[in-house]
């Protein structure tokens, strides 16, 4: 069964959500709360996803840098082209 882009995209941005919280209180208060482990996952994944990829994925979950802010890189076309393959890419590094 095929995934829409609307679907995948909230599932990237829960996993995300989680990681945001871990890295705070990591950063902040030096603690791993219950999700450091999906923290510690989504660091490998992005450090195994090509530059595009990687790039996409820290402008938009971690960065969360306003909207068109791709504009200085890619045609819309090819940004969402370009942010649908970063997120199979991802989810598939989470689950090796």
């Amino acid at each position: 069964m095929a995934i829409n882009f609307k679907e995948i995209s909230q599932i990237v941005k829960n996993i995300f959500d989680k990681y945001n919280k871990s890295k705070f209180m990591l950063e902040n208060y030096n603690q791993q709360d219950k999700n450091y482990d999906l923290y510690l996952l989504v660091k490998f994944a992005l450090n195994d996803l090509d530059e595009d990829s990687k790039r996409i994925l820290t402008q938009e979950y971690i960065k969360k840098r306003e909207s068109h802010w791709w504009n200085d890189y890619y045609s819309q076309t090819t940004y969402y082209s370009l942010k649908r393959k970063a997120m199979e890419q991802f989810l598939a590094c989470l689950k090796r």
